[in-house]
């Protein structure tokens, strides 16, 4: 699941897979998987709720294929979360 400090520093080009660009970026990195960095999940109800609904995600995905997992995690926990829900629901994702 890749890393689990809550920052990290990483090189901006470790995100992509090709070749080398021209210029190097340094970023700070945040871990905003469920249960890191809980003051800023906190201050961010739309962040926080991504949050969990990525962890409810992946927990379905020990049951049941990836479609039946976030479809599961949609109509069962996050429709009663009204900020996850207009942001689903604002993107078309829903």
């Amino acid at each position: 699941m890749g890393r689990r400090e809550e920052t990290f520093t990483q090189n901006l080009s470790e995100s992509f897979a090709g070749d080398e660009g021209c210029i190097e970026v340094v970023v700070r990195t945040y871990n905003i998987n469920y249960g890191h960095n809980g003051e800023l999940l906190e201050k961010c109800p739309t962040l926080n709720g991504y949050a969990k609904f990525v962890s409810m995600v992946r927990e379905n995905l020990e049951m049941m294929e990836l479609p039946k997992a976030v479809e599961h995690a949609v109509t069962v926990h996050f429709l009663r979360n009204q900020n996850i829900h207009t942001v689903l629901v604002g993107h078309a994702a829903f």
